[in-house]
């Protein structure tokens, strides 16, 4: 059994009166990992999705569906605004491609992880379902100060954070309970990897995981010439 907190159960088992299915956006991090584990003694259905911001990393793809085989969970794919963005911004992008990125029009499709979750709720026809974010106290210094992450709820959204006053040792605790491995992300950083377009872990991914740096080159075909200049700051730099 997950210890939690005496305000986390309490909040969980309040909304687990108004509703049997949550629908959550799992960012395969350790806090949304937590989530998951702690959700699940609540809630007899979870709909997940994955907002995507490189589809088809194997890193993600074998994380994801051990979590769909071990908590019988449905996880669905979806993709990130953030990679329409950066397509439709010609980040890392050769400049003879920029008459073909602006005929695709990336800039007319927004689409929000709220509006995203929106969706997967009319999808499965669960319009009862709550929305759940994992995010936990600790997770940056400015969502520990806004009052929607103090408290863990906003009931006029129907969205709650399961885990709003956690701090580390209670999501490790979770984790080590569950028998999961924390994603392979984790050998890369200190973190999940939510966008390539941050440098941290590229260059360990391309050593232990290059057919997924591969797939990372072919949204972002001068991904490596920044790495590579990255390093040669790096080594010639200052003192």
């Amino acid at each position: 059994m997950i210890i939690g907190t005496i305000e986390s159960r309490a909040l969980c088992k309040k909304i687990a009166k108004l509703t049997d299915t949550i629908v959550m956006g799992y960012s395969r991090g350790k806090d949304t990992l937590a989530a998951v584990v702690w959700l699940k003694e609540f809630f007899p259905r979870l709909i997940l999705f994955y907002d995507d911001a490189c589809p088809g990393l194997g890193i993600a793809e074998r994380s994801l569906a051990e979590m769909e085989e071990r908590f019988g969970v449905t996880i669905e794919r979806t993709v990130c605004q953030s990679l329409f963005e950066s397509l439709g911004s010609m980040i890392y992008q050769p400049i003879e491609d920029e008459e073909l990125i602006d005929g695709m029009r990336f800039n007319e499709y927004p689409m929000s992880r709220d509006r995203t979750a929106e969706l997967i709720r009319d999808k499965y026809d669960v319009g009862h379902a709550w929305i759940a974010w994992g995010i936990s106290r600790e997770d940056s210094i400015v969502r520990k100060s806004q009052k929607k992450y103090r408290e863990g709820i906003n009931e006029a959204k129907r969205v709650f954070y399961p885990c709003f006053d956690w701090r580390r040792e209670n999501v490790l605790q979770a984790i080590t309970s569950s028998g999961l491995n924390l994603p392979e992300d984790y050998l890369l950083s200190s973190r999940s990897f939510a966008s390539p377009l941050n440098p941290r872990g590229l260059l360990r991914m391309k050593e232990k995981f290059p057919e997924d740096f591969e797939r990372v080159k072919f949204f972002y075909p001068f991904i490596e010439a920044a790495l590579a200049r990255n390093e040669f700051r790096r080594n010639h730099g200052k003192p």
